[in-house]
């Protein structure tokens, strides 16, 4: 390997935890036995032998296709330690989804939960299915494979975002992008192997990379929340006490609804927590003022930034240092993370910086800017551009979408909402044109257009019918349409109102 791989590949070497830290704790969880570093990096190592053994060659895609559970963070683990991407998948999600993802992504190996149902209810044409266990252990281990390092992958996932086409869009994330954010993240928040690390973040949100690989390069716990309990709150407040976790983090309207839940216990309950993370959304004083009132003023609140085009977060900012007075439009999207830039660019025209404190598009360049989408050229090109400043190294900025203003006094980002009609709804991002086009092409015959927009933290699918077709029920007809589209999307994307 090359020097700048090898750095890679110690970053993300876990083998020297097993060594140092042995039989001491790796990772709890609700539903299976705790599992040891030396456990860890066994399971790891037993599997990433069988995705090499299974693959054709490296750089090859895998598909995890897993409830959340130790074996997510063990599959995740092997797939880059064959040198394998891999592309995290939700089994919740409708066949039809996964089966696009399959097919764009041509993946070798599917990494499935044993005795998923899945495995009979998908085309098996192209790719080769590995069981594992809960815990991550595989049944069928062939003692005659030998593991054997091999260098890190260029991409190490690729993460399915909403497209504006009607098909979800894969970014490819570098190994190198994902490997600076988790040394500065580690720097920033002082991790240790002191720290107890909630895993709870659904895995198609590329938080969860950062909640599943921070604790393993800081040699901390993680405690793995139950599959599909994200947003019970009691589940998610008995996680916390019972794994007695120091970190944890929340989209900020589900901080709102742990915060109210919390009322009605101790604080005294939560006393090892020491940090509360938040992306995805806006961050408000009111988050702030609640979090004070019911777990106690010294309690960090951090607010963080990130698209997924830049591997998970790019910037920071600690609650407690801004104050009230500056938070105008919700708490600034803070400070810059380590080589990474910022740019707040004209909206038509990207090569040009707007001045300190106006108004223009987030862009972002430096190590952490992925390669572009999988398979999708023209996306690339418009949104991944040569950057006119800077000297990182591939002179690559993208371009967010994002509004934003540069405080020059205070050296921080502000944000002030979107260009495009991307929004997002309980952290998901999702691409109201891709909705619009699914239900065009679902009812060419039934209907003349479909407007979907977003109001009051819900969406709502507004049909415009031929004249002929006024007499249509609006009720009946949403109904009809809604379980049409639990064919292609997950819940998150079916709007709960309809108007015709």
């Amino acid at each position: 390997m090359r020097a700048d791989e090898e750095e890679l590949h110690d970053a993300l070497d876990f083998s020297r935890l097993s060594v140092s830290s042995g039989e001491s704790l790796c990772i709890k969880s609700d539903e299976c036995e705790d599992v040891t570093w030396k456990e860890f990096h066994e399971r790891a190592k037993s599997l990433a032998t069988m995705v090499s053994d299974r693959s054709t060659e490296t750089e090859s895609r895998v598909a995890i296709i897993l409830k959340r559970s130790p074996a997510m963070m063990i599959a995740q683990n092997a797939a880059y330690s064959s040198g394998r991407t891999f592309t995290p998948i939700d089994p919740g999600w409708p066949k039809e989804r996964i089966a696009d993802i399959l097919e764009q992504t041509r993946s070798e190996i599917l990494i499935m939960d044993r005795g998923s149902p899945l495995q009979t209810e998908l085309p098996s044409d192209f790719f080769k299915v590995i069981e594992v266990n809960t815990n991550g252990t595989v049944s069928e281990v062939d003692d005659s494979l030998l593991y054997a390092p091999v260098k890190p992958p260029e991409i190490m996932y690729v993460m399915f975002t909403s497209g504006s086409t009607g098909m979800p869009k894969g970014v490819e994330v570098r190994t190198e992008g994902v490997v600076n954010f988790l040394k500065w993240k580690k720097r920033v928040f002082k991790m240790s192997p002191n720290d107890v690390c909630l895993i709870k973040t659904p895995c198609t949100f590329d938080v969860s990379i950062g909640e599943m690989w921070l604790p393993l390069v800081s040699g901390s716990v993680s405690y793995v929340l139950a599959d599909g309990k994200h947003l019970d709150m009691e589940a998610v407040a008995n996680a916390i006490i019972v794994g007695k976790a120091s970190v944890v983090h929340f989209v900020p309207s589900v901080l709102r609804l742990f915060l109210e839940y919390f009322k009605r216990k101790e604080s005294s309950e939560l006393s090892h927590l020491r940090l509360i993370q938040t992306s995805g959304e806006a961050l408000k004083m009111e988050h702030r003022r609640l979090l004070s009132e019911i777990l106690g003023e010294d309690l960090r609140l951090v607010n963080l930034y990130g698209p997924t085009e830049a591997s998970i977060e790019v910037t920071w900012i600690d609650c407690l240092d801004v104050p009230e007075q500056n938070i105008n439009n919700g708490f600034p999207i803070g400070l810059v993370a380590d080589n990474v830039d910022i740019y707040i660019v004209d909206i038509n025209d990207p090569t040009k910086r707007v001045e300190d404190g106006e108004k223009g598009e987030i862009c972002i360049a430096g190590i952490q800017v992925a390669r572009g989408y999988l398979n999708n050229e023209k996306l690339t090109k418009e949104k991944f551009i040569a950057c006119p400043w800077g000297t990182n190294s591939r002179n690559m900025m993208y371009r967010t979408g994002d509004i934003g203003v540069y405080d020059s006094k205070n050296k921080w980002v502000e944000y002030h909402g979107r260009n495009d009609r991307q929004i997002k709804l309980g952290g998901v991002r999702i691409e109201l044109g891709e909705i619009e086009h699914i239900i065009r092409e679902q009812n060419k015959s039934s209907i003349h257009d479909i407007i979907v927009v977003f109001s009051e933290n819900s969406l709502v699918g507004v049909i415009i019918h031929d004249s002929e077709n006024k007499s249509t029920d609006g009720k009946e007809i949403g109904k009809l349409m809604s379980r049409k589209l639990r064919d292609n999307f997950p819940s998150s994307h079916i709007p709960t109102d309809w108007f015709c």
